[in-house]
């Protein structure tokens, strides 16, 4: 509408939305909904859960640190939406210990469901702010910052992001724990036959995200020669989000 009131040329128009965040952002997306349809994040969760073990405490720290995992490289929504049915199956199998009263054994459970909810709805919100495709706001901030003159690409948010998430991470977890706490219950063990298998295209949807956060984080040290000079981290996700295009998948 604003070239066709003629309020703006279509050219600057056009030109706000040829950002290198926009793209770097749009190919983010892309890798994060092949990890979702190939079952990666769904089995990272599951292994996360896995190591936890059953006791209540444990296994809502673990749900809060696999969203805040996810969520760094998944949008907070497309997070929550996915672990949404792993938490509330969780919940559902909670069972009481022995010799509990059964009024202890109920609020316990109803304690942990509700922690459970918070920490994905937290983790994944604090992941969110860890790197720059974590969430939209960031690339709102980022190109805030590189108007007022800061370099800030991939490896310089997280330099500043992770740790900061990292921090929040044991605070928000002991707050949740602490305020309600699930006494009297225990969770059925996580079984390996509960999830599908990883095909081969989910691990070539592994392999290419590694290689892109792996050239987002140390691209900016290397030598000079190795990088062509017109590579940004918005084209490094669009190569990305083009080898998954182009890679076959059943």
């Amino acid at each position: 509408l604003l070239p066709v009131l003629g309020i703006v040329a279509f050219k600057d128009v056009a030109a706000s939305y040829a950002d290198n965040v926009i793209f770097l952002f749009a190919g983010g997306t892309v890798i994060g909904i092949a990890l979702e349809r190939h079952g990666i994040s769904e089995h990272f969760v599951h292994w996360m859960l896995k190591a936890a073990g059953t006791r209540p405490a444990f296994v809502v720290g673990a749900l809060f640190m696999a969203a805040a995992s996810v969520s760094a490289f998944v949008s907070n929504t497309a997070t929550t939406v996915l672990m949404l049915p792993l938490a509330t199956g969780v919940a559902a199998g909670a069972v009481a210990l022995p010799n509990t009263a059964p009024e202890r054994a109920a609020r316990g459970a109803r304690n942990f469901t509700a922690a459970a909810l918070l920490a994905i709805a937290f983790g994944s919100t604090v992941g969110g702010a860890a790197t720059l495709i974590g969430s939209p706001p960031n690339a709102i901030a980022a190109n805030y910052l590189r108007a007022e003159g800061v370099n800030m690409d991939f490896g310089a948010w997280a330099r500043f992001g992770v740790p900061i998430a990292l921090a929040m991470c044991p605070v928000a977890i002991l707050a949740i724990v602490r305020m309600l706490p699930a006494h009297g219950i225990a969770l059925p063990p996580r079984r390996r036959e509960d999830l599908p298998p990883i095909r081969p295209a989910g691990w070539a949807t592994l392999a290419i995200f590694v290689a892109a956060v792996f050239v987002w984080v140390t691209s900016s040290s290397w030598p000079a020669g190795w990088k062509p000079a017109g590579l940004t981290d918005g084209g490094v996700a669009i190569g990305a989000a083009i080898l998954l295009m182009v890679l076959p998948a059943r």
